[in-house]
């Protein structure tokens, strides 16, 4: 009974004394964990940081040509301008690297080196330009359905506000470029009036469409006209300008074919009924 009681005591100890080492591995192992994200998050505290410092001067001209470009993160523009340096100085290492270590010669690392230098200064700029214009053609191209469900909105009772904060969420499956277009506007309007955020709309999105759409929408707020009318007007009157559109481009092909008509037909044909004489011509040249 005593050896049993004794045995018993050892097992008890022996179990709170490993479950008590364990508890402590544990708690060093999240120490070790928790001071390890503290010194990640300075790290990548310190990085933007840096990052901000570089891109400081120019952030907001970053950030707005990304965000007409369709690149709604706005974290992204202060490394425009640190990656556009970090290509730059790359290059220009492995240049220098490459001359050093005679397997260039000076001539041969200057035609890559102004390439790169090109390309970085170009390219993205071109690239951000691009995308531009799509998001502004598909947001034009999508404008009149957002034109017809806020007047269906207007019908029901809501406020041109409500219903820009409502169809930005049902947008989102729809076009994402304009529900985020509306979503800001919809904000702006909570923030500075509803006025200035459509005139900032139409900077954001400078077409003729998104034009026409704020400047109703601005003169029926000044002069109080009925809204459901004018916009159910405005929006059958961007279709058929977006249809005439549509038949100018259909027009402007058969001017556009006209180039492959005469390289890949007119030539050929040319070629076929010229060419027997041309080989009569040889032919008897030869044999006189």
């Amino acid at each position: 009974m005593l050896i049993s009681l004794i045995m018993l005591l050892i097992g008890v100890g022996a179990f709170s004394w490993l479950q008590s080492s364990h508890k402590a591995k544990q708690r060093k192992r999240m120490h070790h964990l928790l001071q390890s994200e503290e010194t990640e998050s300075d790290a990548r505290k310190n990085f933007r940081k840096a990052m901000n410092k570089i891109s400081a001067e120019n952030k907001k001209e970053f950030e707005s040509k990304l965000e007409q470009a369709g690149v709604y993160n706005k974290g992204l523009a202060i490394y425009y301008l640190p990656a556009k340096f970090s290509v730059i100085g790359i290059t220009t290492v492995i240049c220098g690297f490459q001359v050093l270590a005679g397997n260039w010669q000076l001539n041969d690392a200057i035609l890559p080196f102004l390439g790169v230098m090109i390309a970085v200064i170009i390219v993205p700029d071109f690239v951000l330009a691009a995308k531009k214009k799509t998001v502004e053609r598909n947001v034009s191209r999508e404008l009149p359905y957002l034109i017809d469900l806020m007047a269906v909105c207007v019908q029901t009772g809501m406020t041109l506000e409500s219903a820009l904060a409502y169809l930005a969420d049902e947008m989102q499956g729809f076009d994402k470029h304009l529900a985020y277009h509306i979503h800001k506007t919809a904000e702006r309007a909570r923030l500075t009036g509803l006025e200035t955020a459509l005139t900032e709309f139409a900077v954001r999105i400078n077409t003729q469409e998104v034009r026409s759409f704020t400047f109703t929408l601005l003169q029926s707020l000044q002069h109080g006209s009925s809204i459901y009318q004018v916009l159910i007007t405005l929006s059958k009157d961007i279709r058929e300008v977006q249809m005439l559109e549509t038949e100018e481009k259909i027009g402007q092909l058969s001017a556009k074919m006209s180039i492959p008509l005469i390289l890949f037909i007119m030539i050929p044909i040319v070629i076929l009924i010229i060419a027997p004489g041309v080989m009569r011509v040889a032919q008897s040249g030869g044999i006189g």
